[in-house]
């Protein structure tokens, strides 16, 4: 069969280390399918985490206008739970494309529920329950038929060599997957995306387990254009990676500089001792891991919806956003890396100078820039949105969170490597991309190919001037 358009996501995909690769010769399938042309940088959004990357992918749009910024949504009086495709407020390019030719999509993030296609097929990926179905539903069935059992989560990290097995043989059974689904229903535009690339180097940053795991990614793109012969292909990924050295506990830093106050009684007494002399989330986390590295047996981390349930528990144990005075407190962040909710919009400015004069534990400064969401987005979801983000140094992870997770406002980091500002951009065909795009620029471009006028409200060619700065690679 051919195909029009074959998209494949390496999830995490960074544009140096990839770079470096293709010049070493660990890439031969990318580097032939490229030719003379290189990898470029493509610009995530601000914060560049998967829900927030991957909607506006999915939708066209900059997160000003679909909200999502974070892995929970939160309603007043409601249990948060887990962003989804419900969450879209338009439909994605995928939908759009299937008006017109046959689309086939497989296991990407936000996928979950599916949307349904005219024509074509759509399998959930990264974040769906166990149970998700797909569209339609005899697709997951022909699929469990043909390849066996099917994962739409990787395996939870955890020591020795037998999970980075693991993680390889996900990619072969995506891979095995795209190909039987193509088979059944001939798309002319099949999406393919593969989380591992993201999950070994969040766990295995600078071990050789990382090259591993790209060199079976780049044998699965081989194998792909070699049975699918598509006419053009567009790799991508929706943010970048790197190595860390200090984690930055926003929360706690807002509470010590008298940002966030807590409430006065005896549960928020004993709690915010506890706290201060350490009995913290890092503290219990760090002493399980060493457990699991000592038997070499047990994850080293739970699977993301047992993660989500213990920190609901743990607010019993440790201070948590339901401790917090609110008519004391002038600002919180929540989710995203970096994203600030203000409440008390009169110490905007003392917070911001307060963020640009902190320094790290090496004497380094901690914030590159500090932006007004208005500043780099536009949209009709701004309203809902965190007032403030701010881009730390690369080698700091700002983490944010409904529990305090450590009585400083500095740790070691608790993951070797996080997510990066810049992901990658390959494609063959003559797409209106070039350096530096933004995330939410393909989904029109690949529209365009196909001869599709865009919705009024995808978004290309507008960028903010402060936006517009942030998408070079010399900005980090």
């Amino acid at each position: 069969m051919k195909l029009d358009l074959l998209v494949v996501a390496w999830d995490g995909a960074p544009y140096e280390p990839v770079r470096r690769w293709l010049d070493k010769g660990i890439l031969p399938n990318l580097r032939e399918l490229l030719g003379d042309r290189e990898v470029l940088p493509l610009m995530s959004t601000i914060p560049p985490i998967t829900p927030t990357a991957w909607a506006s992918f999915h939708l066209g749009v900059n997160p000003g206008k679909h909200g999502i910024f974070d892995f929970l949504h939160y309603r007043p009086r409601e249990k948060p739970r887990l962003v989804s495709a419900q969450d879209f407020p338009y439909s994605t390019f995928w939908e759009l494309l299937a008006e017109k030719v046959p689309v086939g999509f497989l296991g990407f993030p936000m996928g979950f529920p599916p949307r349904p296609l005219k024509y074509g097929f759509w399998i959930p990926g990264f974040l769906a329950p166990s149970r998700s179905p797909s569209h339609p539903p005899d697709a997951l069935r022909l699929l469990r038929e043909k390849v066996g059992k099917y994962q739409f989560n990787p395996p939870p990290p955890r020591a020795g060599a037998g999970w980075i097995e693991e993680l390889k043989e996900c990619i072969r059974q995506r891979t095995r997957a795209a190909q039987v689904l193509a088979m059944a229903y001939r798309p002319r535009v099949l999406g393919v995306h593969y989380q591992v690339t993201d999950t070994v180097q969040h766990s295995r940053w600078g071990e050789s387990a990382v090259e591993e795991v790209f060199v079976e990614a780049d044998r699965a793109l081989g194998e792909l254009v070699g049975q699918l012969s598509p006419r053009e292909v567009l790799l991508l990924s929706d943010h970048g990676m790197g190595p860390l050295q200090f984690e930055f506990h926003l929360n706690t830093w807002l509470y010590r500089r008298g940002f966030i106050s807590f409430k006065r009684g005896p549960r928020q007494w004993i709690k915010g001792g506890l706290f201060t002399s350490g009995f913290t989330p890092v503290r219990i986390q760090r002493l399980a891991e060493g457990i699991a590295r000592t038997l070499d047996k047990f994850p080293l981390t739970r699977d993301l919806a047992s993660f989500w349930r213990g920190a609901l528990l743990g607010r019993t144990l440790f201070p948590s956003l339901n401790d917090v005075d609110w008519a004391r407190s002038a600002a919180y962040s929540l989710g995203g890396m970096g994203a600030i909710h203000l409440r008390d919009k009169c110490r905007e400015a003392e917070l911001v100078n307060a963020l640009l004069e902190t320094r790290t534990p090496d004497g380094e400064l901690l914030v590159r820039r500090v932006f007004a969401v208005d500043e780099i987005y536009w949209g009709e979801k701004l309203g809902s949105a965190p007032k403030l983000f701010l881009v730390s140094r690369e080698e700091v992870l700002v983490s944010s969170h409904f529990l305090f997770l450590h009585h400083e406002p500095f740790s070691p980091p608790s993951l070797p490597a996080h997510h990066r500002l810049h992901g990658v951009l390959c494609h063959t065909g003559d797409f209106d991309l070039t350096d530096g795009a933004f995330i939410w620029e393909i989904a029109p471009a690949i529209l365009r190919r196909f001869g599709i006028k865009r919705p009024d409200h995808m978004d290309t060619g507008k960028r903010p001037s402060k936006m517009e700065r942030c998408s070079s690679t010399q900005y980090l």
